[in-house]
């Protein structure tokens, strides 16, 4: 049967993350007609390795605009799903909820959002809250955490995937673009788990203050933001 669902993930040194997303895409109940699509950004790493041993086709990838298109642009399926290689499935039938309620109410895109994948109570506390967010301000914008964005191949296309030249809120400026041509739904009630790596390497207020600055400058002021993608390595 034709490939009816893309899951698109970019990567970079994932070999501690990646297995553990694709076995929870295995494990998916009711998840038929897909294919899983590595898009690697050079990785130095058994993560290429660890994908061939998943049966995952591979691309070369990029920064995380980049790394995403071209993913989609190799993608068979009518629906495409983005995950970044270390988040975590909670439900074991996430992605055919979210695919069957976009045949359903017939929308062409769809934001999760996140739940901390911590024990801390103020990540869990605060990343509620910034789901809370996202879910609210959905009709001023449609804001969007990249780590998950479901859409379908047409919106895509429309827009044509992932603006490259923006390495910050790339995904917002994806799944914005999108609603002001397709029916788009922020989801409070499906959910999936976040990594708080980047938390925890950084420092906790430094990065929810980074963020809240970078995303009002980009959303907001329209400007180009950076982000370091290599904070892992260092």
């Amino acid at each position: 049967m034709a490939t009816e669902i893309s899951i698109i993930i970019p990567t970079k040194n994932e070999e501690k993350h990646l297995p553990f997303l694709l076995k929870d895409i295995i494990k998916q109940e009711k998840l038929e007609n897909y294919e899983i699509i590595v898009s690697d950004n050079n990785s130095t790493d058994k993560t290429r390795k660890i994908a061939e041993k998943f049966n995952c086709k591979i691309v070369d990838g990029g920064l995380p605009s980049k790394a995403r298109n071209n993913g989609g642009k190799i993608a068979q399926g009518k629906f495409l799903v983005f995950f970044d290689a270390d988040v975590r499935l909670i439900s074991n039938t996430y992605i055919y909820d979210i695919i069957n309620l976009m045949k359903r109410k017939k929308i062409e895109c769809i934001i999760p959002t996140p739940k901390a994948n911590t024990k801390n109570i103020f990540d869990k506390i605060s990343f509620d809250i910034a789901s809370l967010f996202i879910f609210i301000t959905k009709p001023i914008y449609a804001l969007s955490i990249g780590a998950n964005i479901i859409c379908t191949k047409k919106s895509f296309e429309k827009v044509r995937g992932f603006n490259e030249n923006l390495i910050f809120a790339e995904d917002s400026n994806f799944t914005n673009s999108i609603s002001k041509h397709f029916k788009t739904k922020t989801l409070i009630s499906k959910r999936y788990y976040y990594d708080t790596r980047r938390l925890q390497k950084e420092g906790r207020m430094k990065y929810y203050f980074s963020s809240l600055k970078k995303t009002y400058n980009a959303i907001i002021l329209n400007k180009k933001e950076s982000y370091d993608f290599d904070i892992y390595n260092k």
